[in-house]
């Protein structure tokens, strides 16, 4: 559009590429708060859900997706916004390479970048293995659709119940499993929270979300 029509969609996306090109960061490592603005490559390791939200003074609401990337050096939380969000559910898989510009602040779980433009590059490699399953040990803060298999070393009696800020009520429980490498805390929220566990038996979750302990 900027071009008025002078270029193809090919074309549009070799000079985003080129553009995310320049001025890459060293590694995702790299990235910090404070930083105007950062290009960097990185593997696609997690999609979350989308999110809506009210914004103020606006019919429409905003929408938010969080994506895990990673390279050689670390991994970090992108959030997409609007219509990035939407195109980063109907799109965007495990395992895709993505050049990434954008804004770092520092968020709930750590660095994360508000992106700003996002390119597929089908032909750039990014040495991060893409677990099925990980490991207890294998975890750090901020990665999410995390799988895990473990036995469960206890689990609380009972679900507690608590407010919501709408006027519901929720519930939750925990139970601490553990794996050759580690043990963990995992919340079980909502219905996940009436299953049937006991002390020793062994039990999968899936799309685990890693944050602070309480």
């Amino acid at each position: 559009e900027q071009m008025g029509g002078l270029a193809d969609e090919e074309t549009a996306a070799m000079l985003i590429a080129h553009e995310l090109r320049d001025e890459e960061v060293g590694g995702i490592a790299d990235i910090a708060p404070g930083m105007d603005e950062v290009k960097f490559l990185g593997k696609v390791t997690g999609i979350g859900e989308m999110r809506t939200f009210e914004r103020d003074g606006e019919d429409e609401d905003g929408r938010v997706v969080n994506v895990e990337v990673a390279d050689g050096s670390g991994s970090i939380r992108v959030a997409f916004w609007g219509d990035q969000a939407e195109a980063a559910i109907e799109e965007l898989e495990v395992g895709t390479v993505l050049r990434i510009a954008g804004r770092p602040k520092e968020g709930y779980n750590g660095v994360e970048v508000n992106a700003d433009r996002v390119e597929p590059d089908a032909d750039a490699e990014v040495d991060v293995q893409v677990r099925d399953s990980y490991r207890v040990e294998d975890l750090s803060m901020g990665l999410s659709d995390v799988n895990l298999r473990g036995q469960v070393l206890d689990v609380d009696d009972r679900a507690r119940t608590f407010d919501r800020d709408d006027g519901s009520e929720g519930q939750v429980r925990n139970v601490r499993i553990q794996d050759q490498s580690g043990d963990l805390r995992v919340a079980l929220w909502g219905d996940k929270a009436d299953i049937d566990i006991a002390p020793g038996d062994h039990l999968y979750v899936a799309d685990v979300e890693i944050q602070d302990g309480w």
